[in-house]
């Protein structure tokens, strides 16, 4: 998972890379909403905004116009550690348990 920047804060795409056979592949798989949160307790979008981060596509988040603007992400200031923990937690850790 990268840590991008726009403007003058940070932003991290919420994708899960795929399992092909014993390794990972290079595939990147989108997620809707609800896959994001089905590890959380809390709607996705009420945990990260609970956190200080606003949650959208790129399109809405950092005005990206190419083929991954549909995808989500999250926008956060650079200060902020938890979010891109969360971010990864949610769509790297969680899903392999």
């Amino acid at each position: 998972m990268s840590i991008e920047k726009f403007e003058n804060q940070q932003y991290c795409r919420l994708w899960q890379e795929v399992k092909k056979d014993k390794d990972w592949s290079q595939t990147k798989k989108r997620l809707p909403l609800s896959e994001i949160g089905k590890y959380s307790q809390t709607p996705v979008r009420s945990f990260f905004t609970s956190l200080g981060a606003k949650l959208g596509t790129l399109e809405e988040l950092v005005c990206e116009t190419n083929m991954n603007r549909k995808q989500f992400g999250v926008l956060f200031s650079s200060e902020n550690l938890q979010v891109p923990l969360s971010a990864y937690l949610l769509t790297r850790v969680l899903p392999l348990i």
